[in-house]
């Protein structure tokens, strides 16, 4: 659980100190999407327990992920946001 926590602070931090006033890049903006889309690995696969899970569900889950990140970065990207 420790190393979950420090994953999820890690990513927090990148994402805080990628931020500035102003209007970040579309990369920067991607990247944070992307550590986003770790946290919520770490947090489903750690704290839900689903890495102990059977595969059908681990496949789900992860699935879930991608297709939510990739419909908001896809979102994003082209600038319906």
């Amino acid at each position: 659980m420790r190393i979950a926590w420090l994953v999820l602070v890690g990513c927090t931090l990148v994402s805080w100190t990628g931020s500035e006033e102003g209007h970040p890049s579309r990369w920067l903006t991607l990247a944070v999407l992307a550590l986003t889309a770790v946290k919520v690995v770490v947090i489903i696969g750690s704290y839900m327990e689903i890495s102990r899970a059977p595969r059908w569900l681990q496949a789900l889950c992860g699935t879930w992920v991608t297709l939510v990140f990739a419909t908001v970065a896809g979102i994003y990207w082209t600038g319906s946001l």
